[in-house]
């Protein structure tokens, strides 16, 4: 199956985690901030079907709000219109870029929302302890997003206010879940 995997950098302790498949591009982010204020505060995750991702250098460039500017070429990749000009984003998640990813209703050429991603950075950094000084791995969050891969689901895994501990347990319950359901 090809996938991608890719995290990003965030100005709280922990980051986000992504995983997609290329093919079906079904998509998956795991939010691992603690502390986040706004529209989605909660550490948690989002599973989305026929989402789209592109990577760019400078966001300076592109206009977020007009979103007939942006679309998606027969390659499946994201295209900005310029004016007269297309710019194609990257498919590649590498380390520096920012993360935009939307999705199209079947009839539309173009998104009703583009999310905007954190940078992407060159490892997980640092993950979660749960309270008896477990350490949450990158096996534990690719298992989680391959369950949720093929979903539409939002997944709340604590309030922004708990602390690491409390993430870290959310995050090792759910993994024992989907083991066990796995296995029988």
């Amino acid at each position: 199956m090809p996938l991608k995997t890719w995290v990003t950098k965030s100005r709280k302790p922990f980051s986000c985690f992504y995983y997609y498949n290329t093919m079906s591009r079904n998509f998956v982010r795991i939010r691992l901030e603690l502390g986040r204020k706004g529209l989605y505060p909660n550490p948690g995750i989002s599973a989305r079907l026929n989402r789209f991702i592109g990577f760019v250098d400078d966001i300076s460039a592109f206009d977020f709000e007009d979103f007939n500017r942006w679309t998606v070429n027969h390659k499946n990749e994201i295209v900005y219109c310029t004016g007269n000009d297309f710019i194609t984003l990257s498919k590649e998640p590498a380390e520096g870029k920012r993360a935009i990813d939307f999705s199209l209703a079947i009839d539309e050429l173009h998104p009703t929302f583009i999310h905007l991603g954190n940078t992407v950075a060159k490892a997980p950094g640092m993950l979660p302890v749960n309270s008896k000084g477990k350490e949450i791995t990158d096996e534990m969050l690719v298992a989680i997003a391959e369950s949720q891969l093929g979903e539409y689901t939002s997944i709340s895994l604590c309030t922004p206010a708990a602390d690491e501990c409390e993430l870290a347990d959310a995050i090792f319950k759910l993994y024992r879940h989907i083991n066990f359901i796995l296995q029988n």
